[in-house]
């Protein structure tokens, strides 16, 4: 009798990455993040905030297209990479994402 093939390893669920955020509408960011915990125009920009359980990031779209920064920091306020924030917020990527 053959041997079973072993299960494939559970994949680890695609995380957005800081590079891919800019290709984004707000909307967009919105649709991968969720609503977020603050939403308001400052001139001609945008402001989003979203907040996980460890970090709160900003993102700033200039007027409702582009994306024109970026920060994170811990609930205590102190900055911190924006990457790993990013990756604690659960994400609904868009179909079109490449699979990891």
């Amino acid at each position: 009798m053959p041997p079973k093939p072993k299960p494939a390893p559970p994949q680890t669920p695609q995380k957005i990455q800081l590079a891919d955020l800019a290709r984004y509408s707000p909307a967009d960011v919105e649709d991968i993040f969720g609503v977020p915990s603050l939403k308001r125009s400052e001139g001609d920009a945008l402001v989003l905030q979203f907040t996980s359980t460890t970090c709160i990031t900003d993102m700033i779209f200039n007027g409702k297209a582009s994306l024109i920064h970026v920060e994170a920091r811990a609930k205590s306020g102190t900055p911190i990479e924006i990457q790993p924030c990013l990756d604690s917020f659960s994400q609904k990527l868009p179909a079109d994402e490449p699979a990891a």
